[in-house]
């Protein structure tokens, strides 16, 4: 019977809905605000150094020293080389870092919500002579998903890294995006079964 058939089709659908609603589909990060902010800013960092081809450079950028030694672990990983701010007759140049971040939080669902970052951060690569030799202003939005417990991921070491917003009970565009479909499918296929049982009676 036609039934039979869409019974078990119209379970899966129904079932996926609800798991996706609930958030257990999708993967979340289980990072620090600190540490996807400052992977984010190596990442916008790299893309305009290779540009000029720089490589090698003093690193000077206003935040707490735990927080600039994972920046310079980050541009370690990515091969470059950082001069030593103490060390005797180097002559190099220098990566000045500035970010101004604003961090926000959006629940999602019972169990998952947002991380959503919006950054401004100027770079600046001065010579040894203290000429201003690059000067960029890189603007961005970036967002991630994340558990509820939105609190474990601030860090009291860098105020950056705390959310400034808080937006809870919003719905997401979950609806329009998996149960709209879903209905319709259901939809058409009950009609279809009731248009072919009504023919054979």
């Amino acid at each position: 019977m036609l039934i039979a058939r869409i019974t078990p089709l119209l379970f899966i659908i129904f079932s996926y809905s609800a798991l996706a609603e609930h958030g257990d589909l999708r993967a979340q990060s289980k990072e620090s605000n600190t540490r996807w902010i400052i992977q984010d800013v190596v990442i916008r960092v790299d893309s305009l150094l290779k540009k000029y081809d720089e490589n090698r450079f003093y690193l000077e950028m206003n935040v707490p020293e735990p927080v600039l030694t994972h920046l310079k672990s980050e541009l370690l990983q990515r091969k470059y080389i950082l001069l030593d701010q103490q060390g005797d007759g180097i002559i190099g140049k220098k990566l000045k870092i500035e970010p101004n971040l604003f961090l926000s939080y959006q629940k999602m669902s019972k169990k998952e919500g947002q991380r959503i970052l919006k950054a401004n951060i100027s770079i600046q690569l001065i010579n040894e002579n203290g000429v201003i030799q690059l000067s960029e202003w890189i603007e961005y939005n970036n967002s991630q998903i994340i558990g509820t417990d939105f609190q474990s991921y601030e860090d009291d070491i860098w105020e950056m890294s705390r959310f400034k917003e808080i937006k809870a009970g919003k719905r997401s565009d979950h609806f329009k995006k998996v149960m709209e479909p879903t209905l319709i499918i259901s939809t058409i296929a009950v009609t279809i079964f009731l248009l072919f049982n009504v023919r054979s009676q």
